[in-house]
C-alpha cells in the first residue's frame, strides 16, 4: 500500500457534511453502514495516475472513470470497514470439481473471492477470545492475518500482473508456516489463564480455525500449482490434486519419513508392513498401485502423523529387539471404486485409560503446553506440538473423510482412515 492509494467509482455519502465523492468499485457487495458512513462497492485501478494532493480527498476529473486520491488513514478505514462486514458474511464452500476444472485466471478469482472473507472470519475469531491481546503469539497471528488481508485486497478484483499476485500468495504461505506453533501455544495460555475451564470451547475454536486454515491454504496452493512457471507457479495441469494418486506409494513414503525420525530421536526403527487390497479380490494382497484422485500432500501428512504415533509407542514399549520384532506395525490399504480405506494396527499396549478422548484435544500435548521456561517441554520432529492427531482428523474431514481410533488395553491401537475420491467432494468449513 502506498501513502495515498488510487480508488474509483461510486460514492461515499457523508451524513454529517453531505460530501459526495468517488470510491473504488469491488470491495463491497452491498452498502454497509460504518462509523457514520455508507460505503459502497470498491476496487483498485491499475495504471499511471496523477500525483495526489495532501488533502483528505481529491477528485481527478481528467480520468475516465473519475479517480479519487485519499489518504492512507482513510484507505485503512475503508479496508477495516470491509473486513468487519465480510466477517459477518457466511463462508462459501468450494467444490473440488470447480477447483479441478479451473484455469490459472480462475484460481486467482477463487483466491480473491474466498480468501479475504476467510481471513476476516479468522481475525474476528481471534478477537472473540477473552484476553487474546495479552498473548504474544495470538497478537502476532492477528497482525499476520491483517497484513495478508490487505495484501490480497490490494490486488483488486482482477489482478493485472499475475506474477506479482502469485508472488504475494507464495509470500503468505511462507509466512504462515509457524501458525500451528503460535496457535497451539497461544490457546494453551488462554486456557491456563482460565484455570482450564475453557478446554472444550477452545478445542472447538481451534477445530474451526484450523479447518478454515486448511481450506484457505488449499486455495492458495492450488493457485501456485496451476500457474505457469513463467508467472511464478509450478505449471501443473490439475494443481495440487493428483487424479492418479497412488495410495500405496504415499503410505510407503510416509513410513520412510516416520522411520527416519525414530532413528534420529530414539536411535532405532520399528518393523512394519504395508499391504494393498482391492475390492473384489477377497483378501489377496496385491503387488500393484492403488490409484484414486486426491491431494497427495494431505494424505502424506495424515499418514506421517499416524505412523509417528504408532512407531513411537511401539519403540517405547519394546525394550529389546526381540520384542520389537514381535510387534510389527501393519498397514492395510484398501481400494474401492469410490474411496480408499486405510487401517494402521500396532501392538504397543493401547492408549492409557486416563487419556481416553483427550487424544483429540489440542491442549494435552506436552510440547504445546510449553511456555518457554527452562522446564518447558520442547517440540521435536517426532513429538511435534502434540496436535498431529486432531489436525490429521481435520485434514480427512475437510474433503468428506473420517479418521477414527480404537484402542485395545494391553494389546494395541487401530487407526481407521476413510478417504472418498475427490472429484465430487465439496470442502467442509466451519458453520
Amino acid at each position: 500500500l502506498k501513502p495515498c492509494c488510487p480508488i474509483l467509482r461510486e460514492s461515499i455519502d457523508t451524513r454529517a457534511s453531505g460530501l459526495r465523492a468517488y470510491v473504488p468499485e469491488g470491495m463491497f457487495r452491498r452498502c454497509q453502514r460504518h462509523s457514520g458512513f455508507i460505503w459502497r462497492r470498491v476496487f483498485q485501478v491499475p495504471g499511471t495516475l496523477p500525483k495526489p494532493s495532501r488533502s483528505i480527498m481529491t477528485i481527478a476529473t481528467g480520468s475516465d472513470p473519475p479517480v479519487v486520491w485519499i489518504t492512507q488513514e482513510r484507505f485503512n478505514e475503508l479496508i477495516q470497514c470491509e473486513l468487519d462486514y465480510l466477517a459477518t458474511v457466511p463462508l462459501s464452500k468450494v467444490s473440488m470439481r470447480g477447483v479441478l476444472d479451473c484455469e490459472t485466471e480462475r484460481t486467482a478469482e477463487l483466491v480473491i473471492e474466498h480468501v479475504p472473507k476467510r481471513f476476516a472470519h479468522a481475525i474476528h475469531g481471534l478477537e472473540s477470545l477473552s484476553g487474546w491481546n495479552n498473548v504474544p503469539e495470538l497478537v502476532e497471528r492477528h497482525k499476520q492475518l491483517n497484513e495478508w488481508y490487505r495484501a490480497i485486497r490490494s490486488a483488486g478484483t482482477n489482478p493485472v500482473n499475475l506474477k506479482d499476485f502469485t508472488s504475494c500468495v507464495k509470500g503468505i504461505r511462507a509466512a504462515g508456516q509457524d501458525a500451528i506453533r503460535m496457535l497451539a501455544s497461544g490457546i494453551h495460555k488462554i486456557n491456563s489463564s482460565s484455570g482450564g475451564r475453557q478446554s472444550l470451547f477452545l478445542d472447538r475454536w481451534l477445530d474451526d480455525n484450523l479447518l478454515m486454515r486448511i481450506g484457505t491454504n488449499t486455495l492458495l496452493d492450488q493457485h501456485v500449482a496451476c500457474t505457469s512457471a513463467d508467472e511464478g507457479g509450478l505449471g501443473r495441469t490439475t494443481g495440487i490434486v493428483d487424479t492418479r494418486c497412488d495410495a500405496i506409494r504415499v503410505c510407503k513414503q510416509a513410513a520412510v519419513v516416520a522411520s527416519r525420525l525414530c532413528q534420529l530421536q530414539l536411535g532405532r526403527q520399528p518393523f512394519y508392513s504395508i499391504e494393498a487390497f482391492r475390492d473384489g479380490c477377497y483378501g489377496q494382497p496385491l503387488d500393484a498401485p492403488l490409484l484414486f484422485s486426491y491431494i497427495p500432500t494431505h494424505l502424506r501428512y495424515i499418514m506421517i502423523e499416524l505412523l509417528k504415533n504408532s512407531f513411537n509407542a511401539t519403540l517405547k514399549n519394546s525394550p529389546d529387539e526381540a520384542q520389537l520384532e514381535q510387534r510389527p506395525i501393519r498397514v492395510s490399504v484398501c481400494l474401492r471404486d469410490t474411496e480408499v480405506s486405510i487401517r494402521i494396527r500396532d501392538r504397543a499396549g493401547g492408549i492409557p485409560l486416563e487419556v481416553g478422548e483427550r487424544i483429540w484435544s489440542y491442549l494435552c500435548g506436552a510440547a504445546a503446553r510449553g511456555t518457554g521456561g527452562e522446564d518447558s517441554p520442547a517440540a521435536t520432529p517426532l513429538a511435534g506440538y502434540g496436535v498431529g492427531l486432531p489436525l490429521s482428523r481435520l485434514h480427512a474431514q475437510y474433503l468428506g473423510g473420517t479418521l477414527k481410533v480404537t484402542t485395545y488395553p494391553g494389546y494395541g491401537t487401530d487407526a481407521y482412515l476413510l478417504l472418498p475420491r475427490i472429484e465430487e467432494q465439496v470442502e467442509r468449513l466451519p458453520t
